[in-house]
């Protein structure tokens, strides 16, 4: 069975700084559902992101989570990731953590809420989330959809000029993500993301929607405990941007 992985920040690979934290990020395409309880989940992603840039605009990344079911419908988890440019220069690393559980679970349909913390260099963000799926199977073997929204909270500096004392406002985001998947048996699954950041409130360096880009995974058992992930994703460019892809690989290890 599909472990539905956790990274960090729930829908999205973390970064340190709080402009590239909450914006829409490369992140493995997948689900996510509560752990067993007491089976500690183990999870080690790396990728690269921004081929088609140029070489210092293109960044490597490596993303550990761990994992626990604290209730048979609650979990909790821990990430922290680590990322430089293509030099190996400019690193920067970022933590999450955060609980979600499952609120609704029906045989075709399921809901889950999350609460996820994360931050890094000084920045900080809030997120409530959730996750919504219909599954034409229980055990995710057949086909389904999915939908996930979440709304970061989190510090904006509105200070004018570079010499005064930094002045902050709050702001937040809709994080929205909309995937498909078909599996064949219990081994293989395909899956089709797209994602975009609705900004109410943005300001004059902002976009009020940012469209994200289309994610393509290849998830594959390969023993019952553990899971690869593998996925490309394409940035869809706007206002003049280039088209950038990003690859990303990991293991999902259920460890009882």
């Amino acid at each position: 069975m599909f472990r539905r992985q956790l990274h960090p920040g729930n829908t999205a690979r973390m970064t340190a700084m709080v402009a590239l934290l909450i914006a829409t990020p490369i992140h493995a395409a997948d689900t996510v559902e509560p752990f067993d309880v007491g089976a500690t989940d183990f999870e080690l992603y790396t990728g690269i992101d921004g081929f088609g840039l140029d070489r210092n605009e293109k960044t490597l990344f490596g993303d550990v989570v761990l994992g626990y079911g604290i209730l048979e419908r609650l979990s909790g988890y821990f990430g922290t990731t680590l990322e430089s440019n293509s030099y190996l220069a400019e690193g920067a690393v970022g933590f999450a953590f955060g609980v979600y559980g499952n609120v609704l679970d029906f045989n075709h349909m399921d809901v889950d809420l999350f609460l996820d913390f994360s931050g890094g260099m000084g920045d900080f963000a809030v997120t409530p989330s959730f996750e919504f799926n219909l599954d034409a199977d229980p055990e995710m073997e057949i086909v389904g959809v999915y939908l996930r929204g979440g709304v970061p909270l989190y510090g904006r500096n509105v200070s004018v000029e570079a010499d005064v004392a930094p002045e902050y406002e709050m702001a937040s985001q809709v994080d929205g993500t909309f995937g498909a998947y078909v599996s064949f048996g219990h081994i293989h699954q395909l899956l089709l993301e797209f994602d975009a950041v609705f900004r109410p409130d943005a300001v004059d360096d902002e976009r009020d929607m940012e469209v994200g880009g289309v994610a393509l995974g290849y998830n594959v058992m390969l023993t019952d405990t553990l899971e690869l992930i593998s996925q490309a994703y394409l940035d869809i460019p706007q206002s003049g941007e280039d088209f950038a892809l990003g690859v990303s690989t990991g293991f999902i290890a259920t460890m009882p």
